[in-house]
């Protein structure tokens, strides 16, 4: 009866068919405006470091690159309306520890975008009037000013990356 009552619950809160699980609630980092907010300028919220420091301690990666010391969560949300299918963070210290130090002290951050490179390169460059494949860099600091959008597995989808320069 219980089991029943807290299925019930969960499809009251989550929907009846949004496809997430709790498996998936496990994985998964869900990202809205407010969290991503200054991203478009390669900044960080206070709210995306804290739910970066959260997903080291409680979410599962999809993906941990020892050789690149990067590690990659599945995410929901968008950016510029466009839809985001998982998140990279680097730098990362192997074994992974649950501070701070551990993944992202030299920070950089890449959205993976389940769209055409071409569409998406098409679509930022109508609606915001930027070309995020050129990069835009800090002079001092050489740190990217606005993401830089870059293929991601041979085109089939992209890539918007920050990363802090030279630190």
């Amino acid at each position: 009866m219980k089991r029943l009552i807290y299925l019930i619950l969960i499809f009251i809160l989550f929907g009846f068919n949004n496809g997430c699980s709790i498996e998936d609630e496990n994985k998964t980092i869900f990202l809205d405006e407010k969290i991503l907010k200054g991203f478009e300028k390669c900044e960080y919220s206070e709210e995306f470091k804290e739910l970066s420091l959260k997903a080291l301690k409680e979410k599962t990666p999809i993906e941990i690159d020892q050789k690149r010391s990067t590690i990659k969560y599945k995410a929901k949300g968008k950016f510029f309306g466009l839809p985001i299918e998982s998140i990279e963070k680097g730098v990362c210290y192997f074994p992974l520890d649950e501070d701070s130090f551990s993944c992202g002290f030299a920070y950089n951050t890449a959205l993976i975008i389940p769209k055409p490179f071409n569409e998406v390169k098409d679509f930022l460059k109508k609606s915001t009037g930027m070309d995020f494949t050129k990069e835009l860099r800090d002079k001092e600091t050489e740190a990217l000013l606005r993401p830089l959008l870059i293929p991601y597995e041979g085109g089939k989808k992209s890539i918007l990356y920050c990363d802090a320069g030279n630190l």
